[in-house]
Parts: structure tokens; sequence; C-alpha cells
């Protein structure tokens, strides 16, 4: 029995041995942690996605963060303890902690922070964000002189503020750990940037719902369009936020830019989901009127503004905003259906199933709104 353990080099199959059990108790231990914020990730997705509001509870997500990447991904018990050697490992808060510490303004000194806990704060974040724009669609609906709601609605668009500023200081803390360039790290799925762009194209989908409802504009895109102007404005004025345009146009262009330089084996599944959506916000804002152009203006490229940019693209209030087509040419996003056809042109050359029924959406709004 002795022999059989030990074998003739003794001490080494005993390490051997050591090692296996090892690395499956840290498996055990790691396990619970890795599968509970999976299915948080899920739940942030199809959130996203489908407009739906969360099922899980900020309040019952009390289990410890998962520890980096690379932790998880080590290869055995001695890899793992090589790793965590030369970083310490110390005890991770619960996601529900972690957001605490966020909105008590605690993070703002971290620069160690892992990016997968950072994106993991966009789903109370999401569900904050529906919650609001659901109670606002509410007062949309009644009178405009009654006072009391009309003091309502002002108190919910007050919360609203609060959370774009919330996912702006979550945006300064994801921009701090993308401060190199992608192309400097090389890329690829597996690369740490490419999980950080991701992030990245997460809080501008977040971030579009606070601006906009994309449930709202494909209910009145699959309307029949009226037949005089002033129809066509009050029927889609319950999707429109001219108000927060600037807001829309960077956000929908940050996730061109994003989408466009991650590499294709780097990009989410469901990156042609974020395009649509990104696509369908900027068409609720095209000029629905058939007047000629006024004065020549100078020309925004909206799929090239760097996140640096963002308060300066929000405070110009002239210019004309285009994006560029794969072909070099460039679209005013604005001018009747040029965001859809852009997606288009972004999609086609990469087909499946999804990317087929997004075009055929897009088409069948594209014709019924033509004009």
């Amino acid at each position: 029995m002795t022999a059989w353990i030990f074998g003739s080099d003794g001490k080494s199959k005993n390490n051997a041995i050591g090692e296996r059990f090892l690395t499956h108790s840290l498996d055990i231990l790691t396990k619970p942690s890795r599968h509970a914020y999976a299915w948080v990730y899920v739940d942030l997705e199809l959130s996203l996605l489908h407009d739906l509001p969360p099922v899980l509870s900020i309040n019952d997500l009390q289990v410890p963060l998962p520890h980096e990447n690379d932790l998880w991904n080590a290869s055995s018990y001695s890899n793992w303890l090589e790793i965590s050697g030369t970083r310490g490992i110390h005890e991770t808060p619960s996601l529900n902690s972690f957001f605490r510490s966020f909105l008590q303004g605690r993070l703002a000194g971290g620069d160690d922070l892992p990016v997968h806990h950072l994106r993991l704060l966009l789903h109370p974040l999401q569900t904050m964000v529906l919650e609001q724009q659901q109670l606002l669609r509410i007062f949309d609906t009644d009178e405009p002189s009654n006072r009391y709601r009309v003091l309502s609605k002002i108190k919910i668009l007050g919360r609203l503020q609060e959370t774009q500023d919330m996912l702006q200081d979550l945006a300064t803390l994801l921009h701090r750990h993308a401060s190199t360039t992608f192309k400097a790290e090389g890329g690829g799925a597996g690369c740490p940037q490419s999980a950080k762009w991701v992030s990245m194209i997460m809080l501008h989908l977040v971030s579009l719902n606070v601006f906009t409802s994309i449930p709202e504009i494909e209910k009145c895109a699959r309307e029949e369009p009226p037949a005089s102007d002033a129809a066509r404005v009050e029927m889609w004025r319950r999707a429109r936020y001219p108000e927060g345009e600037s807001y829309v146009l960077f956000h929908a262009g940050q996730i061109f830019r994003l989408v466009d330089n991650l590499p294709k084996d780097a990009r989410p599944m469901w990156w042609p989901v974020a395009l649509y959506r990104a696509s369908m916000a900027c068409w609720a804002l095209r000029t629905l009127d058939r007047s000629s152009p006024g004065l020549q203006q100078p020309e925004i490229n909206i799929d090239a503004i760097l996140p640096s940019d963002e308060e300066r693209s929000h405070n110009t209030t002239t210019g004309i905003p285009i994006v560029t087509l794969p072909d070099g040419k460039r679209l005013a996003v604005l001018e009747g259906s040029n965001s859809l056809k852009y997606c288009i042109s972004k999609l086609e050359r990469h087909p499946s199933h999804l990317v087929r029924s997004i075009i055929d959406k897009l088409t069948l709004f594209s014709d019924r709104w033509s004009y």
C-alpha cells in the first residue's frame, strides 16, 4: 500500500497526489462564488438585450465576489499559489457590499479593482434605470396640468440624473483600467483589455436606457406612418428624448467605436444586438419633417469620439453627426434611415441567424418609414 502511494520515487508521487487533492479542494471552495456571479452576468445580459427587469436583487447577493480572472483560470494549486503569492490574497466583499462602497465613493481611489467586479456594478444600476423609466412612462400618460404628478415626475427625473452620474463614476473607474490602447495589449478573446472594452459597451447600453426606450421605438416603428409631418412628430413623441440627444449620440457612437475596434473573436456573442440598439436610438432622433437642409455645418464623427472628449461633445450645439461606412463613405446619422443603413452595413459582412433577423427587422423599419 505504501509502495503504491509513494512509488519508486516516493516523495514526488506523494506531492502529485497532494497537488490533485488541493486543486480539487480549491475548486470546491471557489465554485460557489463563480457560479453565483455567472448567473448575475446572465441576468444582466438578458435584462440589457431584452429590456426585462433583472430577476436577482442586490439585497440577496451576499456571496463573496470571485477573485481575479487569472486566479480563476489557474491550471493547478501550485499555479494558484504562485499567482496569489505575487499579489497577496484578501477576502473579497459581496456584490451587495461592493455596491454600497461604490455608492459611498469609497472605490474612487482604487487602482487595482478587478474589471469583472466593476462590470457587476452594472447589474444594480440597470435595475435602477429600468425602474425609474417605468415610473416616467406612467407619468407621461397623465394630464400635464396635474400639479402633483408634475412634481413627482420632477423627482423621478432627479433620481434618473443621479443614476446617470453613478454611471459616469463607473465609467471613470473602467477608463482607469483601459488607459492603454487595445492594440498595445494585442487583443483576442482572452485579452484583459477586451474584457474592459466589453464592460464599456455594456455600460453604454445601460446609459442609453437612461435617455431612450428601445421597446417604445420599436412600437412606433411597427405602426403605419401617418401622412402629415405633424402627425408623425406626435406619434414619435413618446419615443423621443430630444433633451438627451447629445447623450444618445455620444453613447451610441461609443458602442459603434468599441465594437468596430474589437477583433471578431473578442466580441461578445450579442455584439450585433448592441449595434442594433445604438442605431435604433439614433433613428428615433432623426429629422421627421421633409424640409430642405439649412446652412452648411461642420461634421461630427460620433463613431470616432474618444471618451476624453465626452464633455465637449455635450457642449457642442452645432454640427452634423455622422458615421463612417466600411467603404469610407460618411452618412449623416440623423437623416432618414441612415443610422439603420449604417447598422446593416456593419452586420452584413458577418452572416448568422441572429444577424439575418436583425437585418430583416431594420430593412422592414427603413422601408416602412421611407419618404
